[in-house]
């Protein structure tokens, strides 16, 4: 597994039919199916709300109950990238929205964690159960929403491998999301 730019993976699974993608992308479904080439297919597979993020002894977002984006565009960004910045999935999100400017990048989550503590930085996310004692998720007024979609070679559209994978994920997803539902 690993990080790739949209047009890499999708030439990766155009060359190889037996392959699988996940595109991030805040492209809606139509949108996103008819960018895809010729020979490619793509399954919906989960869409999320995305927040403005940061350290919950920010004074400017206790203030807060919502936050445009273009006020976001205007904070201090910092982000967690494992790889190159152009293959980050947030960093596609901003600049979808035509943000280009981020003040850090950092190649550990922990260390992301705590450079948004440590100053007035913000970035995109979602909370973890296991930090929401130290950041604030701040909805933003517009709807972000990122959407995540399995790509692959039409030719292996019928094929076990593929089919059984993405079924597995769906469902490992509506277990996951089911432990915190109330009943």
């Amino acid at each position: 597994i690993k990080s790739h730019s949209q047009n890499d993976i999708f030439q990766f699974i155009a060359d190889d039919p037996q392959s699988l993608g996940i595109i991030y992308t805040p492209i809606n479904q139509a949108e996103f199916l008819a960018t895809l080439p010729q020979g490619l297919s793509a399954s919906f597979f989960v869409s999320a709300l995305v927040s403005a993020i940061t350290s919950r002894r920010n004074k400017q977002a206790q203030k807060l109950s919502s936050i445009s984006i273009k006020d976001f565009a205007n904070k201090e960004l910092a982000l967690y990238s494992a790889d190159a910045l152009e293959n980050n999935v947030v960093f596609q999100l901003l600049q979808h929205y035509g943000i280009m400017r981020v003040k850090h990048t950092v190649n550990n989550p922990a260390f992301l964690i705590d450079l948004l503590q440590t100053g007035d930085y913000w970035t995109l996310g979602k909370i973890d159960q296991n930090t929401s004692d130290k950041l604030i998720a701040i909805p933003f007024q517009e709807d972000i929403i990122m959407h995540s979609y399995f790509v692959y070679n039409s030719e292996a559209a019928n094929s076990f491998i593929i089919k059984s994978f993405i079924k597995i994920a769906k469902n490992l997803l509506n277990r996951f999301n089911n432990l915190y539902i109330v009943k």
